[in-house]
C-alpha cells in the first residue's frame, strides 16, 4: 500500500506539472500527456483490479467504429504513410484518456481530490505565468533565455497564440475544484481570481478564437445558473448544426464576401477563404471523404488569400505574391467532413454527444460542465489541424480534468 501511495502522489505531482506546461509550451503535451495518463491508469488499477476489464458500453462501440472507418479510410488518403502516425497517435491518447476518466470518476473522494487540486494549482501556475510573458510582451521570457545563453532561441506568434488555447478548457476543471474542496470564503475567492486572471490573459493576448471561447464559456456559466436546462439543450443543438451545417454556412460566407466584412478580424477574414475551398472540395467525396488526415497531403490552393491584405490597404498586389496553400482548414468540424465525409461527421458527433451529455449527468455542479463543452466547441471552430498531436492531447488533458474534479463530489473512503 505504501508503494502504491507513493506512486498516487508521483503521478499527482506530474499531472499538475504537465497542466503547467501546457501553458509554458503546449507541443509538451503531445509527449507528456500520454505518459501521465499511463501512469495515472496503471496507479488507479493497482487501487482497483476491476479496472482492468474493459467494458463495452456505446461510447465504446462508437469509437471502434470510429477508428475502423478511418483505418478504412487509408486506403483512399493520398499519403497514407503520414497519416498513419497521427491515427496511432490519436488512437493512443483517446484510449488513455477515457481509460482515466473512467477511473477517475469511480474514485474515492480522497483520491479524485489529488488530482483535482494538482489541475487546480497547475492551471494557476500556468496562467499566472502567462499574465506576466504578455503583460510584459514577453520580456521576462526573453531575460531568462538570455541569462542561461540562449540567445538563439526564439519565441514565435504562433507559440505564443498556442499557450493561450488551454486557458478555456482548463478553467471549468480548476474553478469547479476550488469552489468544492476550499471553505467558504475562499472558494469563491479563489474560483472569481482565477477567472479574473484567465479572462485578463485571454484579452490581452492575440489569439482571437479563446477571446470568443471566453466569451461563449462566461455566457454559457452565467445563463446556466437560471437556465440549466436550456443551456444543455443549446449546446446539443449548437453541437449537431456545427456538423450538419458547417459545409453550407462555410460557402455561404464566401458567397456573402464576408471576408471583406471590416467587423471580421483579419484572421478571421482569411479563413472564409479557406472554409470555401475546403467545403467546396469536400462536395468531392461528401459520403466517405478524402481519407485520413489528407490535408497535409492535398494542401488546397486558396487564391486571393494572399491578395487580402493589399486589397483592404488598397495597394497594388504585387505580380509575384505567388500561392498560399493550407495544411488543414482551421475548423474541426470541416476538416472531419473533408477527410472522412458523412460517414466519419456522424461517428464523431454522436461520439461527442454521448461524452458531453455522460459528463454533464455525473457532475452535481453542471454548469463548469456546461461552460466547457460551450468553451470546445468555439475552439473546435476556429483553430488548429484536428489530429495535430497536441492540439488531441490538449483535449485528452481536459478530459481528464473534468474527471478529477466530478470524482471529488464521491463519498470519502480512506485511501
Amino acid at each position: 500500500m505504501t508503494a502504491i501511495r507513493g506512486l498516487g502522489i508521483a503521478s499527482s505531482l506530474l499531472w499538475c506539472v504537465v497542466v503547467a506546461a501546457g501553458f509554458f509550451s503546449p507541443k509538451t503535451l503531445a509527449f507528456a500527456c500520454p505518459v501521465v495518463l499511463i501512469a495515472t491508469y496503471a496507479e488507479l488499477s493497482l487501487r482497483s483490479p476491476s479496472l482492468r476489464r474493459i467494458e463495452i458500453t456505446t461510447d465504446v462501440k462508437l469509437f471502434a467504429a470510429f477508428v475502423a472507418f478511418a483505418i478504412a479510410s487509408l486506403t483512399w488518403t493520398p499519403a497514407a504513410a503520414t497519416a498513419v502516425p497521427d491515427l496511432v497517435y490519436f488512437v493512443l491518447i483517446a484510449v488513455c484518456a477515457y481509460g482515466c476518466f473512467n477511473a477517475l470518476i469511480l474514485q474515492p473522494r480522497l483520491i479524485s481530490n489529488r488530482f483535482a487540486r494538482a489541475t487546480h494549482v497547475g492551471f494557476a501556475i500556468g496562467v499566472a505565468y502567462l499574465a506576466v510573458r504578455l503583460h510584459t510582451n514577453g520580456l521576462s521570457e526573453r531575460y531568462i533565455l538570455k541569462s542561461l545563453g540562449l540567445t538563439n532561441i526564439k519565441i514565435n506568434y504562433g507559440e505564443v497564440t498556442r499557450c493561450v488555447t488551454p486557458v478555456t478548457l482548463l478553467l471549468g476543471p480548476a474553478a469547479m475544484w476550488a469552489m468544492q474542496a476550499l471553505r467558504s470564503p475562499w472558494n469563491v475567492v479563489s474560483a472569481v481570481a482565477l477567472a479574473l486572471l484567465a479572462v485578463y490573459v485571454v484579452a490581452i493576448s492575440p489569439h482571437e478564437t479563446s477571446k470568443l471561447a471566453i466569451v461563449t464559456w462566461a455566457v454559457a456559466f452565467v445563463l446556466s445558473f437560471a437556465f440549466t436546462a436550456f443551456i444543455r439543450r443549446l449546446l446539443v443543438a449548437s453541437w449537431i448544426a456545427a456538423f450538419l451545417l458547417v459545409v453550407p454556412l462555410a460557402i455561404a460566407a464566401r458567397n456573402a464576401e464576408l471576408q471583406h466584412a471590416a467587423w471580421l478580424q483579419p484572421t478571421a477574414q482569411q479563413r472564409i477563404l479557406i472554409w470555401d475551398v475546403f467545403a467546396r472540395r469536400t462536395l468531392e467525396a461528401p459520403v466517405l471523404g478524402h481519407g485520413f488526415n489528407s490535408t497535409r497531403s492535398i494542401r488546397p490552393e486558396i487564391p486571393d488569400l494572399l491578395n487580402l491584405w493589399y486589397l483592404h490597404k488598397k495597394i497594388s498586389v504585387p505580380a509575384d505574391i505567388g500561392v498560399f496553400r493550407a495544411d488543414h482548414p482551421h475548423n474541426a468540424y470541416l476538416q472531419i467532413w473533408f477527410e472522412l465525409g458523412a460517414v466519419g461527421a456522424a461517428l464523431i458527433c454522436a461520439l461527442g454527444l454521448l461524452v458531453f451529455l455522460r459528463l454533464d449527468r455525473l457532475s452535481q455542479q453542471s454548469r463548469y460542465m456546461l461552460a466547457t463543452f460551450a468553451a470546445a466547441q468555439v475552439i473546435l471552430l476556429s483553430s488548429y489541424g484536428a489530429w495535430q498531436s497536441w492540439f488531441a492531447a490538449m483535449f485528452a488533458v481536459c478530459a481528464y480534468a473534468c474527471a478529477a474534479s466530478i470524482g471529488t463530489q464521491n463519498p470519502s473512503k480512506s485511501e
